[in-house]
């Protein structure tokens, strides 16, 4: 994978645009990185908690876990299906 442009940040880290390349081609995805500041075990562990209780989801409505990296580059990285949307307020106003 290779992490593009960052789209925001929040309790664990920043959150990337990216790309995956798999067996099954290339796909745009959303990466979530573990802040390098927050190397505590326990950080750590709450992240790939979150990880484990998002693979736990498969529904159309939720976005997909592909994976989760936790060796050989930044620590901990979830790769999530990347999608574009609109902004709430645009979806919301089209629709009235």
């Amino acid at each position: 994978f290779r992490t593009k442009s960052a789209l925001g940040h929040g309790q664990f880290g920043e959150v990337h645009k990216g790309k995956w390349k798999s067996s099954n081609g290339e796909r745009e995805v959303a990466i979530k990185v573990l802040d390098p500041t927050k190397s505590h075990h326990d950080d750590k562990v709450k992240f790939l908690q979150e990880a484990a209780i998002m693979a736990q989801f498969k529904h159309p409505n939720v976005i997909l876990l592909y994976g989760i990296v936790t060796e050989g580059g930044p620590v901990c990285i979830l790769l999530c299906v990347y999608i574009t949307i609109a902004p709430l307020a645009f979806s919301c106003n089209s629709f009235s």
